[in-house]
């Protein structure tokens, strides 16, 4: 909870727009508004009006706060995906099944941060997705250390979908008798080839979650040279 005091010490960035910008900003936030006044009885049919327009304003300021599209992505996931809001984390639509072109982002945010750390290395990241595992309750990729350019290959093994429900039986951990956590898995074949297994769900599979899981394997390429 943010107090009243606190919200003054806000640096106003805001005066810092162009007239064009604070315009544009005014007219998404009588849209806001005119949906509110309009009273709405079931909520989250007007959160779904609305999520769309706080998209745009949110494009808008990152736009010219010049944040890049991996500090936006780090944003978006405090503010959609951590179940914080939960009205965003409805509208995101968190816990569906992720598509094609959603793991693709996840494979080329994931390679592009490792590949760039180890810029000046002969080693590169190459990542195989598994299409066919986007219908089963697990998702998969393949990823392999070698001395081959960086690149992002699709492949559809029909046995994938049935060899990954297998596997989901045994993911879940009971904490409490009402708490269950998620596992996921690494499993790896050699030192530089392991798979990486995740639940199907976006909140598993977005853009900060390949930072996150990109940060971890650096650590892990680090230690593994080291020793």
């Amino acid at each position: 909870r943010i107090q009243k005091n606190e919200m003054s010490q806000f640096p106003m960035f805001i005066n810092n727009f162009s007239k064009e910008t604070i315009s544009t900003l005014s007219s998404f936030i009588d849209q806001v508004i005119k949906i509110k006044k309009q009273e709405i009885s079931n909520t989250d049919l007007e959160n779904q009006a609305i999520f769309p327009i706080k998209k745009e304003i949110d494009k808008l300021i990152y736009k010219e706060l010049k944040i890049s599209k991996y500090e936006r992505a780090l944003i978006d996931n405090v503010i959609n995906y951590s179940n914080v809001i939960k009205s965003n984390y409805k509208a995101i639509k968190a816990e569906n099944k992720i598509d094609e072109n959603f793991i693709t982002q996840y494979a080329t945010a994931y390679a592009d941060i490792v590949n760039n750390y180890f810029k000046h290395s002969t080693y590169k990241l190459k990542i195989d997705i598994f299409t066919n595992s986007l219908n089963s309750s697990l998702a998969i990729i393949k990823c392999t250390i070698n001395k081959k350019d960086t690149e992002i290959i699709k492949e559809n093994k029909t046995e994938i979908a049935s060899i990954l429900d297998e596997i989901n039986k045994y993911t879940y951990q009971q904490y409490t008798s009402s708490i269950y956590f998620r596992k996921t898995i690494e499993y790896y074949i050699d030192k530089n080839t392991f798979y990486f297994i995740k639940p199907n769900q976006r909140k598993f599979w977005n853009i900060a979650q390949a930072l996150n899981d990109a940060d971890s394997l650096i650590v892990k390429l680090l230690n593994q040279n080291s020793n």
